[in-house]
């Protein structure tokens, strides 16, 4: 059975829709460290300094502070993606066993493209018959 187009838009714009969350949800975390280390505390505490631990709060600053905005983002903001593609899955009967099928599929192409084909493996997927 395959996927209608409408429901494949659906599911790209729903994809996309998730990127870009989780994308301004981590740089939007991390932009938020920047302004706040930069420009709001010299101005509120400006003779506050801590002397010891200095590279472990310089990695949770600067690299735990945006994951922990990238999860959060990804676990609440992003809900409707997650039940968008299990709808998808239950409309297509599509679980565990059609995926891994799909992914030995996928893989048995991409050792053939390889080998029987000068051509790129994004060109063999793209001259896939139309359902």
């Amino acid at each position: 059975m395959c996927i209608r187009d409408r429901d494949e838009e659906t599911l790209n714009d729903t994809y996309e829709t998730y990127l870009n969350r989780t994308f301004y949800g981590f740089f939007g975390t991390l932009a938020g460290v920047i302004i706040t280390d930069k420009l709001v505390l010299p101005r509120v505490a400006p003779n506050f300094r801590i002397k010891h631990f200095r590279g472990l709060l310089f990695l949770g600053k600067y690299a735990l502070a945006p994951l922990v905005g990238f999860k959060i983002t990804r676990d609440y903001f992003c809900r409707d993606v997650d039940r968008t593609f299990r709808s998808m899955a239950e409309k297509y009967n599509f679980n565990m066993d059609h995926y891994n099928r799909a992914i030995d599929t996928l893989q048995t192409l991409a050792v053939a493209a390889r080998t029987y084909s000068r051509r790129p493996l994004w060109s063999v997927l793209q001259s896939r018959p139309k359902c």
